[in-house]
């Protein structure tokens, strides 16, 4: 994946479901608005109108209606995730837009290393060319929690033994982006506190493209 070389902000939350990736794309959009930004709350898998991918997902992934291999469905999301960018978050990151997006490369890396034999590496590769965000953020939880968060009824992934490899694909991810604005930060606690830890990589992360773009004028 390359940086984001447009002057919009581009920001992803990661991890596991009810791991609060919602409330806290909410809260970033609101402090960012506050702060003069322009801001558009995306998500993945991505249900735009230009989508030819999202119904196959849909009905693969949540209405069951159709089987294919964990690999096929991890190679459909990077599908989904190419319409993505090409027709909403490029588009809108050239404009100066900021865009935050619930879900992103790194959810086929960590699900998709857990529900098959293919290394991290090579979901990685598969998204070669696709824009890195300047900031990701991993909201880590305990399996037991995130498992105790959702409805009884749970789509493919959402079983303890393939979320304990989701949740620790996360951490490897992390550790090999380390200096590429990607930060764990404890689902765990109350919203405010994850939100306030946030706010802290949301300045710098700010202040870092700000000054980038200064030395490119």
């Amino acid at each position: 994946m390359q940086p984001n070389p447009y002057t919009g902000l581009f920001i992803a939350l990661e991890g596991m479901d009810g791991a609060g990736k919602e409330t806290q794309a909410i809260n970033i959009c609101l402090w960012l608005k506050e702060r003069g930004f322009t801001v558009i709350k995306t998500q993945e898998p991505w249900n735009g109108l230009g989508s030819q991918t999202y119904e196959r997902l849909d009905r693969i992934v949540y209405r069951k209606a159709e089987e294919r291999s964990p690999e096929e469905i991890q190679y459909l999301f990077i599908d989904n995730r190419r319409e993505h960018l090409e027709q909403e978050i490029e588009p809108n990151l050239a404009a100066g837009i900021a865009e935050i997006t619930e879900r992103y490369a790194f959810s086929t890396v960590a699900y998709g290393a857990a529900t098959s034999k293919v290394p991290i590496k090579t979901f990685l590769d598969k998204q070669d060319g696709f824009l890195f965000p300047d900031l990701t953020i991993i909201l880590d939880l305990p399996v037991e929690i995130s498992i105790s968060r959702l409805p009884i009824e749970r789509h493919l992934f959402e079983k303890q033994d393939i979320l304990r490899k989701v949740r620790s694909n996360y951490f490897v991810l992390a550790n090999i982006f380390s200096t590429s604005g990607v930060r764990i930060v404890d689902g765990n606690k109350s919203p405010e506190e994850v939100f306030g830890q946030i706010i802290q990589y949301l300045e710098l992360i700010i202040a870092i493209k700000h000054q980038r773009f200064l030395r490119e004028l």
